[in-house]
């Protein structure tokens, strides 16, 4: 059964490289059973492992141990430089944007190092202009860099993917009466030190669905992170 589940494993892997989903998907345990050296696979760093996997030539890139390692070996490194990227310039709670020195600051994460995060970018409207949003609530100083369970920290990619996905809800909301973000979404955004969700959080989180799907119309209106806490205010 391990051989036949080992074979399995390989098969997704060159299929993915020759430009078919895998399925079902590969999981981090797989691809680290097939005896990868050098750096591992987690759970965060798979969705960019996999699209590293996914980027390839054809499955002949990744038909050996060796190749694979090396491919995921470099997709790591470059996620593991984005995530930091992304921290430090999200700061802590003393920084609204990190410091790399004195007094001056990390530069914003470009879109390149979010898609190094295995965040397929160019899948959203207007890719350039919503990491540019995402930037705008990197820099607020609810949002910090470092884990910390009393704020909204992108300390993983997984919370940044979250706060891609619920940013770019209210950025296409259009007044379509559509937006349906959830009180966990607007606290990734940031907006827990805004709204207290402690009394009457579903009727909050209603309003600002309603508000922002209505002023989302005009996307200028929504597009930095000073404009989400204007309305939550």
């Amino acid at each position: 059964a391990e051989l036949e589940n080992l074979a399995s494993t390989a098969l997704r892997v060159t299929g993915t490289a020759d430009g078919t989903s895998a399925a079902p998907a590969l999981t981090t345990d797989e691809i680290n059973a097939l005896g990868i050296t050098g750096r591992q696979v987690t759970n965060d760093n798979l969705d960019a492992v996999v699209a590293a996997i996914a980027s390839q030539t054809d499955g002949a890139a990744v038909d050996d141990v060796s190749k694979l390692s090396a491919v995921v070996d470099t997709a790591v490194a470059a996620f593991d430089s984005a995530l930091a990227a992304v921290t430090n310039y999200a700061g802590d709670s003393t920084d609204d944007i990190g410091l790399v020195s004195g007094s001056t600051e990390y530069p914003a994460p470009t879109e390149a190092q979010y898609k190094a995060l295995g965040i397929d970018v160019t899948g959203f409207a207007d890719s350039a202009d919503l990491v540019a949003s995402v930037n705008t609530l990197l820099a607020s100083g609810p949002v910090v860099g470092v884990d910390d369970a009393s704020a909204a920290d992108v300390n993983t990619a997984a919370e940044v993917k979250t706060i891609f996905a619920a940013y770019d809800a209210i950025r296409t909301a259009n007044d379509q009466g559509t937006l349906n973000l959830l009180q966990t979404d607007y606290e990734a955004l940031g907006l827990g030190d805004v709204v207290d969700f402690s009394t009457e959080d579903a009727e909050k989180v209603s309003l600002l669905n309603t508000v922002l799907d209505t002023k989302s119309i005009v996307v200028g209106d929504v597009d930095e992170w000073s404009d989400l806490e204007t309305v939550a205010e």
